[in-house]
């Protein structure tokens, strides 16, 4: 139970989070006529590791629920994990300068029709990079995902 509670916990979270930094970054664009989105990228990525870094020490140091261990291994440097890691980086790095971009030209729903159709690229490198066989329903949520945000791009407002 508590492990469930810890999972909604961390993507309600999540979300809150997403929507809050979306609202932030359009109202920053909009309203203050900032040019230089991709200067957002930077801050933005130093304010959520701050905002994760307490997140994860409340959980973690100050909750402590069970199940968890109280330390986790670090591995160390190698080329076979940059090797392993460079596709996730990178396309993270990719996905939030396309969204920065895309949020100070285009409205929130389309911004979010975007965003969610990135998850259809995101599965699709995990499969042909990683030779990952995905399951029927991973398959068939990722569908629907793309579906939906295709649907609510050109669906008119």
């Amino acid at each position: 139970m508590v492990n469930m509670l810890i999972k909604l916990s961390v993507c309600v979270f999540y979300g809150l989070a997403s929507s809050g930094l979306s609202f932030l970054n359009k109202t920053l664009f909009l309203n203050h006529n900032y040019k230089f989105p991709n200067m957002v990228i930077p801050n933005k990525i130093l304010l959520m590791q701050f905002v994760y870094g307490v997140f994860f020490t409340v959980v973690f140091k100050v909750i402590r629920p069970e199940g968890i261990p109280k330390i986790w291994k670090v591995p160390n440097f190698s080329l076979r994990n940059v090797k392993f890691c460079w596709p996730v980086a990178l396309t993270f790095l990719l996905n939030v300068m396309a969204g920065i971009t895309a949020l100070s030209r285009v409205n929130i729903p389309v911004f979010l029709a975007i965003r969610r159709f990135t998850t259809f690229f995101i599965f699709a490198g995990n499969v042909f990079y990683y030779k990952e066989k995905p399951k029927l329903i991973e398959s068939v949520g990722v569908f629907l995902i793309s579906a939906g945000a295709i649907l609510a791009a050109v669906t008119p407002t």
